[in-house]
């Protein structure tokens, strides 16, 4: 089926037409933590974009935990020559400003580490993020024999990497809201590098 005839199908479901789904890594849990790596896809297009963040210098207390280290895999060194923050910010309130919907599995801690980030975008841009799993079920008619939760258990869980967690969110998003023939579709993610500015297409049919 072509996106056009998806899009009017998920019209009349009441799902909005452009969804958005994020993940943020972080310097940590603190109240001041900054963010270091961010990634969004979009389930109906078929693509993920994921950077890792230089800090920004006016990120005050700026620094990376151990915890975060041993849980994400990413340290000093591969931030230092990650793309600014300022210019990630810049993409990312370009491509997010035109999203109907943003959703995320960690909506209070990613919406405050996004905030912070587009905070340096060249023009204001207020986004709201949405709990994925709340959101997802309100649109999922198959809820009372396939929940949303139960989609999750299909597949790996989180990998504290932005790129691998909204792949593996843009799966449990493709079964929970039924779309022809996303069931039988898979995309190859390890595979494939994360941390650059780069839009990964989902390959049909190809199975890990």
């Amino acid at each position: 089926m072509e996106i056009k005839a998806a899009r009017e199908r998920m019209r009349r479901r009441g799902v909005p037409e452009r969804v958005l789904i994020l993940d943020i890594e972080a310097t940590g849990l603190q109240a001041d933590s900054c963010p270091v790596e961010i990634a969004y896809g979009d389930p109906l297009e078929s693509w993920v974009s994921a950077y890792l963040i230089k800090p920004h210098p006016g990120w005050k207390h700026f620094q990376l935990t151990e915890r975060a280290q041993t849980l994400t895999g990413i340290t000093p060194n591969m931030l230092s020559s990650a793309t600014p923050a300022d210019k990630v910010a810049k993409s990312v309130a370009e491509d997010l400003r035109r999203a109907d919907l943003v959703l995320s599995d960690s909506p209070a801690w990613d919406g405050r580490w996004l905030k912070k980030l587009l905070d340096l975008a060249p023009s204001p841009v207020d986004v709201e993020v949405k709990d994925f799993f709340t959101t997802i079920n309100a649109f999922n008619p198959l809820r009372k024999y396939l929940s949303t939760h139960k989609c999750l258990n299909i597949f790996d869980k989180s990998e504290h990497r932005a790129g691998g967690d909204v792949i593996r969110l843009l799966r449990v998003y493709r079964r929970a809201v039924p779309v022809p023939l996303w069931e039988e579709q898979y995309c190859p993610v390890k595979s494939r590098g994360f941390g650059m500015a780069t839009r990964v297409p989902f390959i049909p049919g190809i199975p890990e």
